[in-house]
């Protein structure tokens, strides 16, 4: 069972790093595209948007 953390400040990075003959590979730009859509919607989030979460 999932349960929100509350008061609680919690963040995650994602780093992608890749040679630039891997990175022009298609699976590797659908998989930087799907984590970049993602994390322009965590950005949009209403419930997402503090201080923690803006930096």
């Amino acid at each position: 069972m999932l349960r929100p953390l509350a008061g609680v400040k919690a963040s995650r990075s994602i780093v992608a790093l890749a040679r630039p003959d891997v990175a022009a590979r298609t699976t590797i730009q659908q998989v930087l595209t799907l984590l970049k859509a993602e994390a322009q919607s965590v950005a949009e989030a209403p419930e997402l948007r503090d201080a923690a979460h803006l930096n």
